[in-house]
């Protein structure tokens, strides 16, 4: 999500001349954004995670020597 620093920051970007409240509701928009994006990629990570890692119960077996 978006940490207060970055809001700072979010701020300083934004037009001068639009009202607070229109400046509220593009933070508001970016931070869902932003942690609909973080989701997608974690869900990303899980599944390549998933199709390239061994599973844990296969590896677990006694190596056959």
């Amino acid at each position: 999500g978006i940490t207060m620093n970055n809001l700072h920051e979010l701020l300083q970007k934004l037009p001068e001349g639009i009202s607070d409240e229109t400046a509220a509701v593009i933070i508001r928009l970016l931070n869902d954004l932003t942690k609909a994006w973080e989701w997608r990629y974690f869900d990303q990570i899980r599944r390549f995670e998933q199709v390239h890692l061994p599973d844990p119960f296969e590896s677990e077996q006694p190596s056959r020597r």
